[in-house]
């Protein structure tokens, strides 16, 4: 038995059945209309969006028994046989196998001769830019001064490789993309014909992934036909397509916006790798994901930095994808890269803080620094993996400590940060007791967000004596307008001083004013 795939049977029999392409029909209506036919027409355009259909169209329409008209009747002998490809003066070719030289000198010695049954001699040469550069020399005299019964339509999807000595002879139609409801809606209204009942979700995933060719959309949704059993799903379509499910898609978003790289890694290696599904895809659907994100954002009025953030990412991540030898590695490094990297903070709500800052009277000015690839920590205290770091940070640091850091045990009570040693000497005990290594120990902590107090402890008996004097570390990190910079910025406490008194307000006006411009706007330059 004889099938016919949707993709021929859908294809469009007149202008009127044309999708998407109003552009061009308008303007071959209005030619046929006036009797201003060209010579010789140029469709470009990807593939699967039209430019065959309307070269055939245009052919019946000039050769139909009751044109030239722009709406062939499709019942006449010369409309059935070249919908069916058999009609004698209409001659499809396709460059891509008759790109020499002899094929075109043979076309062209044709083309002399009157057409033997309908009004004109149509020549239609599929993906032209095939042709080779003798071809196209020996195809200009005859393009640019065919006989009155002669028209061409060259089709192509490459039209920066045709020559602009045949660009110029033709007149030139641009076949754009179908859009996405455009795509969506001819489906649907296709699967109802066809008895298949198709989810919102699933014609939507084939709409995207059709990518703009119709003639794509159709071929897909020729699979659903033949594998569906009932009404078809979104995830029926995705498995078919190999793409992940939505709650997939939805979850893997969510660790991107949250930032929670343990949690993206481990739904790419389970939902994707183990799974075989191609990480191009499922960065694509994540692509989707975010573009609507941004959308919602900018619906309820919002500011959408971080959707468009890592809507950037992706789209950046997916042009790699393309050629990169192994895709998999790198969606899985990149995606988790995007889940460390911090939130930006919305400008205005920046510009606030910086005001609230500046508004206040402190005591202290405080030099920070800023890594923009470090991510804030939760307040939240880990012995295991804490201990750990914190023996790494001060072995690289002072690397006389590590004998006596193996002989250690970290661990938290009553709040309080314990480090407990046994058995140290003397020489040890000074080492430990150095500001130095308690300034590390305070700033590792620092960085995870953690105020604790640190103690030292050899057998039982504290060894940690506290400096004499005015805390002002302590000082600082009490003064709310401090904290507030602080967490506006994230940033961290590295040196305290206390600020210098003006010996007289008159007498030291020209040294302060001095001291103020070397720091590029004194307190101002320096947050405080």
């Amino acid at each position: 038995m004889h099938y016919q795939v949707i993709a021929r049977r859908w294809r469009p029999q007149t202008f009127q059945e044309v999708v998407g392409q109003s552009q061009v029909v308008d303007v071959l209506i209005k030619a046929i209309q006036r009797e201003k036919v060209a010579h010789a027409y140029l469709f470009s355009g990807p593939r699967g969006v039209g430019k065959t259909s309307v070269a055939r169209i245009l052919a019946k329409a000039l050769n139909c028994v009751e044109g030239p008209t722009p709406y062939p009747c499709c019942r006449c002998g010369p409309c059935l046989e070249i919908a069916r490809g058999n009609f004698i003066d209409v001659l499809e070719m396709d460059a891509a196998s008759n790109r020499g030289i002899d094929e075109v000198r043979g076309l062209r010695e044709n083309v002399k001769y009157a057409p033997a049954l309908g009004r004109y001699k149509v020549y239609i040469i599929d993906e032209v830019h095939m042709l080779t550069e003798a071809a196209f020399n020996a195809l200009l005299k005859t393009l640019e001064e065919p006989p009155s019964h002669v028209v061409f339509i060259m089709a192509t999807t490459e039209v920066k490789k045709i020559p602009p000595t045949i660009l110029s002879r033709c007149q030139h139609f641009h076949f754009r993309p179908l859009a996405f409801g455009e795509v969506c809606s001819l489906l649907k209204k296709i699967g109802e014909q066809e008895g298949l009942e198709l989810e919102e979700g699933a014609l939507e995933l084939l709409g995207r992934a059709s990518g703009g060719s119709l003639r794509d959309g159709e071929m897909l949704l020729e699979q659903v036909l033949v594998s569906a059993q009932g009404p078809v799903t979104r995830d029926e379509v995705a498995h078919l397509l190999g793409r992940v499910e939505s709650g997939v898609v939805e979850e893997a978003f969510e660790a991107l916006e949250r930032g929670e790289p343990q949690r993206i890694m481990a739904l790419f290696q389970e939902q994707v790798v183990d799974r075989g599904f191609d990480p191009y895809g499922f960065v694509e659907e994540l692509v989707g994901r975010a573009r609507q994100a941004m959308v919602e954002v900018l619906k309820r009025g919002g500011e959408s930095y971080n959707p468009q953030k890592i809507l950037d990412l992706l789209l950046k991540l997916l042009e790699r994808l393309r050629r990169h030898p192994l895709p998999d590695i790198l969606a899985e490094m990149e995606l988790v890269r995007m889940a460390s990297l911090p939130k930006l903070i919305p400008l205005a709500e920046l510009v606030e803080g910086l005001e609230a800052v500046e508004r206040g009277e402190g005591n202290h000015r405080v030099r920070r620094e800023v890594s923009g690839m470090d991510t804030p920590v939760p307040v939240a205290y880990q012995e295991g993996g804490l201990a750990k770091a914190l023996k790494d940070r001060l072995g690289k640091a002072r690397p006389l400590l590590v004998p006596i850091l193996e002989r250690c045990r970290v661990f938290k009570e009553e709040g309080d940060l314990i480090l407990e040693f046994k058995r140290l000497n003397s020489f040890e005990r000074e080492r430990l007791e150095e500001g130095e290594t308690v300034g590390l120990i305070r700033d590792f902590l620092e960085e995870r967000g953690l105020r604790v107090a640190i103690k030292l402890r050899d057998n039982g008996e504290e060894i940690l004596n506290p400096p004499e004097g005015r805390d002002l570390d302590g000082e600082v990190l009490d003064d709310p307008r401090i904290q507030r910079a602080l967490g506006l910025f994230k940033g961290r406490i590295v040196q305290t001083k206390p600020m210098e008194e003006d010996k007289s307000e008159s007498g030291n006006h020209n040294e302060a004013g001095s001291k103020a411009s070397d720091s590029h706007g004194g307190d101002k330059g320096r947050t405080g």
